[in-house]
């Protein structure tokens, strides 16, 4: 009996050994019981929205929920995402650039193709390349980095959201303002701003990934998201995904 409760423990032994290898692929014919991965992340029209619908939130779903990975998730200022994520409250960050990669685990895919532009008024400011945003008064939404991209002198004001930056914009308490093109159309055209009051140019574009908190369940995830976003390219669903939220034009830049 000694021999049979030994070897008993050997199988067991090797088969948690097994399942914790990081050669594991993970597929959506498999299954991982019990198990959640927390997203916290802003309020973003059409990817984030507030009832868990949008493109990132389905996008996640689709790629953990087949393997039995529930996706829960927190409505926060991305300051305080950020901060959830650094402090291991959380799982996931959703659309972060590949920043500060020793701190974070980041899959090697990308999640999104982001164009970043700047919005002001052509009726006092003339448009002249990345130098026009020198010694101005520039204002972006908290917790945006994007002084790291732009090697001028700025005064730069940290925002709470679109709407104090529009209003800002329209009272001229500031220059320029940055933001997501996505994000800038998607408000001007739901708040009927009379575009020709405004002039806008892109002023960067780098890849989004989603970030992941620098645990060993961080790493797993990561790891997951790597291989089922390969099975979602190959099987159509990343495009058809692409297409039902009207980004089309975005899957053509994200598949480069």
């Amino acid at each position: 009996m000694y021999f049979l409760y030994l070897w008993k423990a050997v199988i067991i032994s090797l088969s948690l050994s097994l399942t914790c290898t990081p050669s594991l692929v993970f597929s959506s014919n498999q299954t991982i019981k019990e198990d959640s991965l927390f997203i916290v992340t802003p309020a973003w029209k059409t990817f984030t929205e507030e009832d868990g619908t949008g493109f990132y939130f389905e996008l996640m779903k689709m790629l953990y929920e087949p393997i039995g990975i529930k996706i829960d998730y927190q409505i926060t200022p991305w300051a305080r995402s950020v901060a959830m994520i650094s402090l291991k409250q959380a799982d996931a960050l959703v659309g972060s650039y590949l920043e500060q990669a020793d701190l974070f685990h980041y899959p090697q895919q990308a999640i999104w193709r982001d164009i970043s532009s700047v919005v002001f008024k052509p009726s006092i400011f003339k448009w002249k390349g990345i130098d026009s945003l020198q010694n101005k008064n520039i204002g972006w939404i908290r917790g945006y980095g994007y002084d790291a991209y732009f090697d001028v002198p700025m005064n730069v004001t940290k925002l709470i959201d679109n709407k104090q930056a529009w209003k800002l914009l329209e009272l001229n308490r500031i220059d320029f303002y940055i933001e997501s093109l996505t994000d800038l159309k998607l408000y001007m055209q739901e708040n009927t701003i009379n575009s020709n009051e405004y002039e806008i140019e892109n002023v960067l574009s780098k890849d989004m990934y989603v970030r992941f908190a620098k645990t060993a369940q961080g790493k797993k995830f990561a790891d997951i998201f790597d291989q089922r976003i390969v099975e979602l390219k190959q099987n159509g669903q990343l495009k058809e995904l692409y297409l039902k939220w009207g980004y089309s034009d975005n899957y053509t830049a994200f598949i480069h």
